[in-house]
């Protein structure tokens, strides 16, 4: 609810159903538990209603929303630390 709450735009209420509906036999929770986490939700999200709907919709969408978030933040500081090289680079040729 913490990662719907900061998102915002979720149905709070659907979400905790859905959570709450995860029901799976203690050997499945065991089996699962030694996969890798993307494994894991991919699993459990093609989990399928009789007329091939979507179990688990709301999850679903909240799960790609945090697979947008960066898994940290190498990237930026990859960047500032190129810019500050060009900054540089760029001083020391009009001196």
């Amino acid at each position: 609810m913490f990662v719907a709450q900061i998102i915002d735009g979720f149905d709070k209420d659907a979400l905790k159903k859905e959570w709450f509906t995860l029901d799976f036999a203690l050997q499945k929770k065991i089996s699962l538990t030694k996969l890798r986490f993307n494994v894991i939700w991919k699993q459990i999200l093609q989990s399928q209603h009789p007329k091939n709907i979507d179990k688990y919709s709301n999850l679903t969408i909240l799960l790609n929303a945090v697979r947008l978030f960066p898994n940290s933040n190498a990237d930026a500081e990859r960047m500032f630390s190129f810019l500050t090289d060009l900054k540089t680079k760029n001083a020391t040729n009009y001196r």
